[in-house]
């Protein structure tokens, strides 16, 4: 079962085209149903090691917003 945390990381990582859903499906069948799994995921396919890493940097780099 996802807890809130990896649902918005895995929906996140589904709208913005950073993985697809088999590619996640597959890292969670292998890897296991975690959190660390979506971030792994997260962190090979971007550079980034969480959600929270990322939406700062994208802060960042838009300080009008």
């Amino acid at each position: 079962m996802m807890t809130k945390e990896m649902m918005e990381l895995y929906d996140y990582m589904v709208e913005c085209e950073i993985a697809t859903i088999s590619e996640l499906n597959l890292a969670i069948n292998l890897c296991g149903n975690t959190i660390q799994t979506l971030n792994q995921v997260l962190y090979i396919k971007t550079g980034y090691r969480d959600l929270q890493q990322l939406l700062n940097e994208d802060d960042e780099e838009w300080p009008n917003k």
